[in-house]
């Protein structure tokens, strides 16, 4: 391994005058086993090649094989990074045949493609990334972070990673589930979005205890599209959505009361307990929401739903009274039985 392996991120010159590592003259022509290794020593594969060929040549060689783009890769032999301009057998002793590279990835050169105003120029830096996201070795993804200051540019590494697990990429799943608890609320909602847009359901663990801390934007954000992330009929959700109906943010409630039903069928006890619970509550505001919740998860003909009627369309309360009366009228309508 090398040690101090930060410092090698520094661009180093690349011309005739930067250092080489040549251990011996050059030798003749001769077929190399190159083994890459990861920064953290995990392998990447190996490859034979002759010994004439320069680092550069490798570099895209590597791009070709395993997609990591030629622009962002640091070639290091014996702790240093090797010049583009050096050949293979300047790194080799004398009579060696085998090469043990250790491949450094760097992506700064092309997120700064992507953040740049020329819209060719970010498109091709954008279709490298997507290279490297599908293709790219397990073992240098850590260089694919969305820790990147520019907010454009971390919205387009979470929509790459979207367009990769809409293909069935696991590994694009995986880095999207780290995005959820990343401390930027952008990151995180930008990865909510995507997981809800490909019907991820295996993030639930994740959405639930991002909704038991969180921001009000990203409560909200969360709300809208968590219909799509969630089985029907999670009790845990159920209970901190119904929680939210009590949240300060006007939004958030309203995004609650708005998706309870969504997470549930009609008939659900576990739901119309505790809405029953909330409409003892001495808040106005949380009984209306409770009431509204409560209407769309009761069933139609159940004696307790028209109890709830008689006492709401008395409440001491003028929007409890008001959203009583509209959900007795809307029952009418869709049921004979309830308009007699």
């Amino acid at each position: 391994m090398v040690d101090n392996w930060e410092s090698l991120f520094h661009e180093q010159p690349d011309d005739d005058d930067s250092p080489s590592l040549a251990r011996s003259p050059p030798q003749a022509p001769l077929m190399v086993c190159i083994r890459l290794i990861s920064l953290r020593g995990q392998g990447i594969g190996e490859m034979e090649r002759r010994s004439e060929i320069t680092v550069n040549g490798l570099k895209h060689e590597i791009d070709t094989l395993w997609g990591i783009p030629s622009e962002s890769q640091k070639l290091i032999v014996s702790g240093q990074i090797v010049s583009d301009y050096s050949q293979i057998c300047e790194c080799l002793g004398e009579g060696e045949t085998e090469l043990q590279v250790i491949l450094m990835v760097c992506m700064e050169p092309l997120l700064d493609l992507v953040a740049g105003s020329d819209k060719r120029v970010r498109l091709q830096g954008i279709a490298k990334l997507q290279q490297f996201v599908e293709r790219g070795p397990e073992g240098t993804l850590y260089a694919l972070n969305v820790d990147d200051p520019r907010p454009l540019v971390r919205r387009e590494i979470v929509g790459l990673l979207e367009r990769a697990l809409k293909r069935g990429n696991a590994r694009a799943r995986s880095l999207l589930y780290t995005c959820l608890e990343h401390l930027e609320d952008d990151v995180r909602i930008c990865a909510i979005k995507a997981l809800a847009k490909c019907r991820d359901h295996g993030a639930s663990d994740l959405i639930t205890a991002l909704l038991q801390q969180a921001s009000a934007r990203v409560y909200e954000e969360t709300l809208i599209v968590l219909p799509m992330l969630m089985e029907p009929g999670n009790a845990e959700v159920i209970d901190i959505v119904m929680n939210l109906l009590q949240h300060p943010d006007e939004n958030v409630r309203c995004e609650a009361t708005r998706t309870l039903p969504e997470l549930t069928s009609r008939g659900d006890r576990h739901i119309i307990d505790h809405g029953l619970t909330l409409m003892d509550d001495t808040s106005a505001g949380a009984r209306s929401l409770a009431w509204q919740v409560l209407t769309k998860v009761m069933v139609t003909r159940d004696p307790e739903l028209w109890d709830l009627i008689a006492n709401a369309v008395q409440d001491a309360d003028d929007s409890v009274r008001a959203e009583a009366w509209h959900a007795l009228k809307c029952l009418a309508q869709s049921d004979e039985a309830c308009c007699r």
